[in-house]
């Protein structure tokens, strides 16, 4: 969740560069829009706020269509009054800026998404992963994912940093709830069960 978080703070800037090209496709769609539709009648769904009469309304209008309400019966009002080239206006429109919106967004938080997981797995680069690997199969020469609670403590110990705990900065009263943040299960075993062997 962090670096999708971190992902979305860093796309805001690039957000400014999406928002300019939306506003330029806007205001040439308000324009052939009062061009070729300003003289039409009000119905259902042209009226008096939402018409092309003029720029402002037409923006308003357009803004509307881009979210998607009602652009499709604004496109058929239009077409029943004759104006051929409402259908290819509104659906032209209404494309063109749904997938600016979706590529645009998409692609920006992706990318964003992608230098903070790199920036991350530079946190844990792949030598602390081998150490780990390594270190764990010592504990845990069968292969079976499990080892004892006692050995967590001394693998944690052993492992390098980020992974490994400092013996400057350890508490017995830490212990667990490190296991807990790292989502580790912890199966307590008798002594008895464990020495059998």
């Amino acid at each position: 969740v962090y670096p999708l978080f971190q992902s979305v703070l860093r796309a805001v800037k690039a957000l400014k560069n999406m928002l300019a090209v939306l506003t330029l496709v806007f205001y040439v769609y308000a324009l052939a829009g009062v061009s070729l539709f300003g003289e039409a009648d009000y119905g259902a769904f042209i009226n008096q706020h939402n018409n092309f009469s003029s720029f402002g309304p037409a923006m308003l209008l357009l803004f509307r269509c881009g979210t998607g309400e009602s652009w499709n019966g604004i496109m058929h009002e239009l077409d029943s009054q004759g104006y051929a080239l409402a259908v290819m206006y509104m659906m032209s429109f209404v494309v063109l800026v749904q997938s600016i919106m979706l590529n645009i967004v998409m692609g920006i938080v992706l990318d964003k998404y992608l230098l903070c997981q790199k920036e991350y797995s530079r946190v844990m680069g792949q030598d602390a992963i081998d150490n780990f690997l390594q270190l764990w199969q010592q504990y845990d020469p069968l292969g079976t994912g499990l080892i004892l609670v006692p050995q967590i403590h001394t693998l944690m110990f052993r492992l390098k940093q980020p992974i490994g705990i400092s013996k400057t900065c350890w508490k017995a009263a830490t212990f667990l709830p490190i296991l807990h943040t790292l989502k580790i299960p912890v199966m307590l075993v008798s002594a008895s069960c464990s020495d059998s062997s």
